[in-house]
């Protein structure tokens, strides 16, 4: 082929069209015009370079759809079926908030990896937790791999991008001692909300697994609570309560003597409650019902907690820092990692380790010395 024949110049520069295969679906010879460049010698190296792939059958059209009404398809009927709900619910806000708004109205086929490289660090630059980066970058990735196999674009431009190094924070800076935790309880007694927070120091329950449970969940026999749903909001139909967010999450803890009788009061009070209101009064049997028997609001939970730390002086942790509290205890403790992600409900003993590296090396050097005491002294 004569390429000076289909080579035209136009006012951008130089432009060319050219075969690049059959249609998949009609069988047809298929045209498509490239350009502009800037002189003739680069229009010619990019024309060679298209051929070559034609003739190879590696050429590639990626799509012009948009990246926002790709990642919204992807989400509705890809990802949303394969998550738990509350999962579901906060990776579309991080699409919504995050992701498509960065974006704005770019085609698939203008997300470079150094674009992708750059939306990563500028998350992080905005103060994005590692956590909430690892999440994105998941989202992303899982987004990108399936526009491959739709055949949208040829490769995936997030995998392989190094996610910045950003400081995830001790948990151990996220938790409380014993004066702290007497401090806290002392307050929420005089208020008379003491037995949802004594439980969840004791067991490291998640609030929405705390606000999930019933009395058919405890054992009194046994001394045990099973754990196996959790409450989570779905927008525009408010809270439910369903399975938890994965199988690793369903899980038996046993309970203090003193955590049972606790909560052997706790009942007793709840149910001349229900005598006083009626047989209505929390139909779901919930162990911390609202005030009007219902879902206990899971924002609201982590408000009244926050509300009673502000009255005291010590250190400011969220609600589920008595979830990291109760592990950072157990592993100062010398509690075997596997117990604890037992109790956590942790799929991996690493996970674990992971989140309390600091105290499993303070546990490893009390070991050292009590090793090397029992070594060298008589």
């Amino acid at each position: 082929m004569d390429f000076d024949k289909i080579l035209k110049h136009g006012k951008k520069g130089f432009y060319f069209r050219t075969d690049v295969g059959k249609d998949p679906v009609t069988g047809k010879r298929t045209q498509k015009s490239f350009g502009p460049y800037k002189n003739k010698a680069e229009a010619k190296k990019a024309f060679i370079e298209i051929k070559n792939h034609v003739n190879e059958g590696s050429y590639f059209e990626p799509s012009d759809q948009l990246f926002e009404g790709f990642i919204t398809e992807w989400f509705e009927t890809i990802y949303k079926t394969q998550v738990h709900v509350s999962t579901a619910e906060s990776r579309k806000y991080m699409i919504e908030k995050r992701v498509i708004p960065y974006f704005k109205k770019r085609p698939l086929k203008g997300m470079t990896k150094q674009l992708m490289a750059k939306f990563i660090a500028d998350q992080a630059n905005d103060g994005c937790s590692a956590a909430y980066i690892k999440n994105l970058y998941s989202l992303l990735n899982q987004a990108f791999d399936t526009a491959v196999d739709w055949k949208l674009i040829k490769e995936n431009p997030i995998k392989g991008i190094k996610k910045p190094s950003v400081k995830s924070g001790n948990k151990t800076d996220k938790t409380w001692g014993k004066e702290e935790i007497n401090a806290f309880l002392l307050m929420a007694s005089e208020r008379g909300v003491t037995v949802p927070y004594i439980l969840s120091i004791n067991t490291g329950l998640r609030r929405g697994e705390l606000l999930a449970l019933t009395w058919k969940d405890l054992d009194w026999e046994n001394g045990t609570i099973r754990i196996d749903k959790s409450v989570y909001r779905v927008k525009g139909e408010g809270l439910k309560i369903g399975p938890t967010k994965t199988e690793n999450s369903n899980r038996t803890i046993p309970l203090a003597d003193y955590v049972i009788n606790v909560l052997r009061q706790h009942k007793a009070v709840q149910e001349s409650i229900k005598d006083y209101y009626g047989e209505g009064f929390n139909p779901l049997d919930l162990v911390f019902p609202s005030e009007n028997g219902n879902i206990m609001d899971p924002d609201n939970f982590s408000r009244q907690f926050r509300k009673i730390v502000e009255k005291l002086q010590v250190k400011k942790i969220s609600l589920h820092g008595l979830r990291h509290t109760h592990a950072t205890i157990l592993m100062k403790a010398g509690v075997n990692a596997k117990v604890v992600a037992d109790r956590l409900g942790h799929s991996r003993v690493q996970i674990t380790l992971d989140y309390y590296t600091h105290t499993d090396e303070e546990v490893q050097k009390q070991t050292s010395e009590i090793l090397a005491g029992f070594l060298h002294n008589e």
